[in-house]
């Protein structure tokens, strides 16, 4: 469920920056999830990994505008969320983690930091910073988290929560910086380490009219964009969120064929149960299944999108 989660996310947040039409595809995938979600409140996928699973579907309602507040005729999805929150919250460790995978713990710090962002609630504040102190004690000596797409959902985390007011010493993101001049190429996957380290430059305060390794990043993004024939999930995801900082041309070009790819292969209504879902694509289908997709392809849900840090605009 993963898998299809982290697809919905991608998609979520392609469908929503455009019209009215698209729209009401996201309203259709936001319907999905809660027939779906347990009596916990947690989402999950056949072989696990409810914390990640729960916190990707969290990030598409979050990024779609939709918290825990307000009642069920302002909010249909108010209870969800919480229940959602709830349940991350519920299986924190004293150490302050989600998940032994620490990439899975970092997209549950991201929900959870992204409610406490949004939301200014005191609820999620101290968990959030626990959350967060432990993938800064997680962080390797190189700058890194491991490998690169466990270091793209920590470095958002880290964000999200420094624009959240939580406190996250300044030595983790000079690390990150380090880590970045280094170099990171992914010899297997070469665009997705374009997107996840170019976003990370802008988090890092780096100026995409003037960076040359962020122009080029969102140049090979821009070349290599989404493709019903080709689904890839996660580098959609970080794609997107890296385009939408950047803004202008790019941005527009990526955002038209983003939702092009999005509505060709959603279920559409009248479709039964898999209607507003995806079918299983891409590296994290078997790992996380249906709830991934549904989640990956509406990727408006992320922090990034919300204030854009440097971007040109649309």
């Amino acid at each position: 469920m993963r898998a299809k989660a982290l697809f919905l996310l991608v998609v979520t947040f392609g469908l929503a920056v455009c019209q009215d039409a698209t729209e009401s595809r996201v309203e259709t995938s936001s319907k999905w999830f809660p027939r779906h979600q347990q009596e916990d409140g947690s989402w999950r996928a056949e072989v696990g990994h409810a914390p990640a699973v729960t916190g990707l579907v969290l990030l598409t309602y979050l990024g779609a505008g939709y918290t825990d507040r307000g009642s069920e005729r302002e909010n249909r999805y108010a209870r969800s969320v919480h229940r959602g929150l709830s349940y991350l919250m519920a299986q924190q460790d004293e150490q302050g983690r989600f998940d032994e995978k620490l990439g899975h713990h970092a997209i549950a710090t991201l929900a959870l930091s992204e409610a406490h962002w949004i939301t200014r609630d005191p609820r999620y504040r101290a968990s959030t910073q626990r959350a967060v102190n432990y993938l800064g004690q997680a962080q390797k000596t190189d700058g890194s988290w491991g490998d690169l797409v466990t270091t793209g959902w920590a470095v958002a985390a880290i964000k999200s929560a420094d624009f959240g007011g939580l406190e996250v010493p300044p030595r983790h993101f000079e690390a990150v910086r380090r880590w970045l001049v280094r170099g990171t190429a992914d010899s297997e996957n070469p665009r997705l380490a374009a997107a996840i380290t170019t976003l990370a430059r802008i988090f890092l305060g780096d100026d995409p009219r003037t960076n040359k390794a962020i122009r080029d990043g969102a140049n090979i993004c821009a070349e290599n964009p989404p493709s019903a024939d080709k689904i890839d999930p996660l580098y959609w995801y970080f794609a997107t969120l890296a385009l939408f900082q950047t803004g202008g041309a790019h941005w527009r070009a990526w955002n038209a064929t983003m939702n092009e790819a999005i509505v060709k292969t959603q279920h559409p209504r009248g479709s039964g149960d898999k209607a507003g879902s995806w079918d299983p694509a891409g590296a994290t289908a078997t790992e996380f299944g249906r709830d991934h997709r549904a989640v990956d392809d509406v990727p408006r849900g992320l922090l990034p999108l919300r204030p854009r840090v440097r971007g040109e605009g649309r």
